[in-house]
């Protein structure tokens, strides 16, 4: 009887923990951080290029919520649309949050091929193809969004 007691308390105390552990807060950034997800605030927003009049709103992807989607504010004279975009968030800067895009599907209807037209698709088509990817840097404050290619960079500003 004693040896089955003894094996008990041994037992429980493994397994015990204070009530401070169990209930032990966990900071908004660390989760965010793990689960590699994309601001909530961020979707929907309006920013705007005034070198190239565009307008981008990043929305989520209605068919899959992982994946996001960079998409023209009805109101731009430029048309453009990159859907279903893979983000992988890396951690980079105190200042701003970077996700890499790659396997989305691009479209993009232009009035004009102006240099700056030519570079943003560019830009487009590494997030569109494999085995490459665009890059996404969100302000912390989300006061702008910047896209990047190997080579150009594009900032846009909120409204």
């Amino acid at each position: 009887m004693k040896k089955i007691f003894l094996t008990l308390v041994v037992v429980s105390s493994l397994f015990s923990c204070s009530k401070d552990e169990v209930n032990e807060p966990k900071s908004v950034e660390s989760v965010k951080v793990n689960s590699q997800r994309v601001s909530e605030e961020v979707f929907g927003k309006v920013y705007y290029n005034q070198e190239g009049d565009l307008k981008l709103r990043i929305m989520r992807s209605v068919r899959d919520p992982k994946k996001i989607s960079l998409v023209s504010a009805e109101d731009s004279k430029d048309y453009f649309l990159l859907r279903d975009a893979e983000a992988l968030f890396v951690p980079a800067s105190s200042k701003f949050d970077a996700y890499f895009l790659s396997k989305a599907d691009k479209f993009m209807n232009t009035a004009e091929r102006t240099p700056f037209i030519k570079k943003f698709n560019n830009i487009l088509v590494l997030a569109a193809s494999n085995g490459t990817a665009a890059r996404l840097d969100i302000a912390k404050d989300l006061s702008y969004v910047e896209l990047k290619g190997e080579t150009d960079a594009i900032k846009f500003t909120k409204l």
